[in-house]
């Protein structure tokens, strides 16, 4: 991730924990939970895994790093449309004839997300249209477990 392209799509927008993996390209967005927030004025709660990750891969602390939000939303815009879910939201990312589409893994529902996004900065508003919705069957096993 190259700091100088950073986009501040939401100001003061809180740490989440991501994979060293997806951090440096090396997988693509694929599993995304919100568990209780450790410390509520630092960390949204938000755990970001890669489509390479397996559960050896995520349950070594030494690949797991805390970045802002925002570093996450410059990677993979498509997420600034969850920010405001429930800890509790556990989501795959899938990607289907150029359509992103999240999904709720316990349910295997296709989650709707609104494109009001008020914790959006006002300048980054063209930042909604980088996700687009429709529905297609969930069928693929979560390797975090």
């Amino acid at each position: 991730m190259n700091d100088e392209k950073m986009i501040e799509y939401i100001k003061n927008a809180g740490g989440c924990v991501i994979t060293k993996s997806l951090l440096y390209g090396q997988g693509k967005l694929k599993w995304i939970l919100r568990e209780d927030s450790v410390d509520p004025k630092v960390d949204t709660g938000w755990r970001f895994f890669s489509d390479i990750d397996d559960s050896d891969y995520v349950n070594d602390p030494d690949n797991l790093i805390v970045c802002d939000f925002n570093t996450i939303a410059n990677i993979e815009p498509a997420i600034l449309g969850i920010y405001g879910m429930p800890a509790g939201t556990d989501l795959q990312l899938v990607i289907e004839k150029g359509k992103k589409l999240f999904y709720d893994n316990l349910t295997e529902k296709q989650v709707e997300i609104s494109d009001k996004l008020p914790w959006l900065q006002p300048e980054c508003s063209d930042a909604k249209s980088e996700s687009s919705f429709s529905s297609t069957p969930l069928n693929e096993a979560d390797p975090r477990v």
